[in-house]
């Protein structure tokens, strides 16, 4: 059986054994370069510069390094020994002195409340700068604002809190990556025992689920957004208190049923209901709003309740012609 391959295939398998030879030019020119080396190397050893046991050209110096033998150097050098020394100081820097906070965290005549009517618009979750993170209880924050909202503006989240100051500034306070529903369920106990080997940062832990995270007490991050000129920080400092405050008192929905009583959804309609024809203008005043005990200044035409007139007054009258 006679195998037939092509001539570049015998040129790459010839070429492993057989040793490349250099052109004839190339080695001309080396033996040139090895007679003209023997040739300088017998002109140093008549000559008494090339040392026997180096082998090698000696060097000798035969510039002066030494400037004092120049007179321009030494001028200089006099004119600046005799010239005053002069004892740069750095210049101190200035040292700030607050007669006040840096930032005005007094709660007087500052107000918030919760809104529902007309939240923080956000076109997207990523859209708005998150201004700050606030450590709060969820079970908390449940206890003293109510359920709060679905999320709408932030997949992230699982429950979303609106509010309101008394700048009219809004704020949105909501949870993000907190739960099973970003992470998934979490694995076997197993899974979670074998990472010992790696460091804390990198190892996977456990989540809690929807249920799990808004009956804890400990202290969860909670995300901010809000307006332009929101005063982020005295929110952070109110909404803190306020849930201090309210862990001594019944739970939101208890405080408002007590309040405002049971909610009419008016979808019996074998049952007569009262319709409702006062303005709540007239009815409802600051006052009503108020804990107990808070009184309002009524030198403010604003604290004063509105009385709705019977009918036009004489001076609003047209006369007959």
């Amino acid at each position: 059986m006679q195998l037939y391959l092509p001539r570049f295939c015998m040129g790459q398998i010839f070429s492993r054994f057989v040793k490349p030879v250099a052109p004839k030019n190339v080695n001309q020119k080396k033996r040139a370069l090895q007679i003209a080396i023997k040739e300088k190397q017998q002109q140093l050893e008549q000559s008494g510069l090339l040392d026997e046991n180096i082998k090698q050209e000696r060097f000798t110096h035969t510039t002066n390094y030494n400037f004092e033998t120049y007179l321009k150097y030494t001028k200089l050098v006099k004119a600046e020994k005799e010239k005053e020394v002069q004892v740069i100081q750095p210049k101190q820097k200035r040292v700030a002195i607050y007669d006040r906070p840096k930032f005005d965290l007094s709660l007087t005549d500052y107000y918030v409340w919760t809104t529902f009517h007309d939240p923080y618009y956000k076109p997207d979750e990523y859209s708005e700068i998150v201004v700050c993170k606030i450590y709060l209880s969820p079970k908390g924050l449940i206890h003293a604002f109510g359920m709060g909202m679905d999320p709408w503006r932030n997949k992230l989240a699982t429950k979303e809190f609106d509010f309101e100051d008394s700048n009219l500034d809004k704020f949105c306070l909501y949870d993000a990556k907190q739960t099973t529903k970003y992470w998934g369920p979490n694995r076997t106990e197993q899974f979670y025992n074998k990472q010992q080997y790696l460091k804390p940062i990198y190892r996977k832990q456990r989540w809690p689920t929807f249920e799990e995270f808004w009956t804890q007490e400990e202290k969860a991050p909670f995300r901010v957004n809000c307006t332009r000129y929101g005063d982020f920080r005295k929110f952070k400092e109110w909404i803190q208190q306020e849930i201090e405050r309210c862990s001594k008192l019944p739970s939101f929905e208890e405080r408002v049923l007590k309040k405002y009583g049971q909610p009419e959804f008016y979808a019996d309609y074998s049952k007569n209901y009262q319709c409702k024809t006062e303005p709540a203008v007239y009815k409802y005043t600051r006052e009503y709003f108020l804990e107990k005990g808070q009184k309002l200044d009524q030198s403010n035409v604003l604290n004063i309740p509105l009385q709705p007139p019977e009918h036009l007054g004489e001076e609003y009258r047209v006369p007959n012609k």
